[in-house]
């Protein structure tokens, strides 16, 4: 990708995420319009490009198609959600994480304005070790078998709140599976605080991330 190009890219990415900014104001004051959930995720991802795209001169690409990765820059693969909901009042929620189709999962947190609040990167393999099987949200304990338990991931929490409700199904399912070393009730505690941590993070470690 030459200067010229990479240059327009980032131009175009940003009068892209300042239209949907726009749109969502517009959305707001006028009740005839309606700001659809996936505009949400399409934010996400341009921050997320706008921030890799001054290191990454090759290779670098927006998919946007859905059930595969986001974007890809540096050879790799990216896989990004998006949130604006408020962690103290509303239950934070991601979903059908894949790791299969990606080698880093970017969590995007933003204001109520769709202005970034704080990004939160990991690698395919913290995603292994931290996140926990979506069959622990969507299915009936006696019917999760262990195959189950590699597949999706996902991760839910309320900030301020003791999330009893979650964590009751999470020791269900390590009676049923007793694990070697972490329980995933511990993979969940360890998550829940690596997210709320109050560092920004838009720093992260990509030599570090892909390894």
């Amino acid at each position: 990708m030459n200067t010229e190009t990479s240059k327009n890219l980032r131009i175009d990415i940003q009068n892209a995420i300042d239209s949907i900014v726009r749109f969502h104001g517009d959305s707001i004051s006028n009740s005839t319009l309606q700001f659809h959930w996936a505009l949400t995720g399409m934010i996400g991802e341009l921050y997320v490009a706008q921030y890799l795209l001054p290191d990454s001169e090759t290779g670098f690409s927006l998919k946007q198609k859905r059930n595969s990765y986001d974007l890809k820059a540096f050879g790799k693969k990216f896989e990004v959600k998006t949130t604006m909901k408020d962690e103290r009042k509303t239950e934070i929620g991601f979903d059908y994480i894949n790791p299969s189709k990606f080698d880093i999962l970017v969590l995007v947190y933003l204001y109520s304005d769709l202005s970034v609040k704080k990004m939160k990167w990991f690698s395919k393999k913290l995603v292994k070790e931290l996140f926990l099987p979506r069959v622990i949200a969507w299915k009936n304990i006696e019917k999760i078998k262990e195959e189950d338990l590699t597949k999706n991931y996902w991760i839910a929490y309320k900030q301020f709140s003791e999330n009893e409700g979650i964590k009751a199904r999470i020791k269900q399912v390590d009676e049923k599976f007793p694990q070697r070393g972490r329980s995933f009730l511990q993979r969940y505690e360890e998550l829940v605080n690596a997210i709320l941590k109050p560092d920004m993070n838009f720093n992260p470690d990509l030599d570090y991330l892909f390894q």
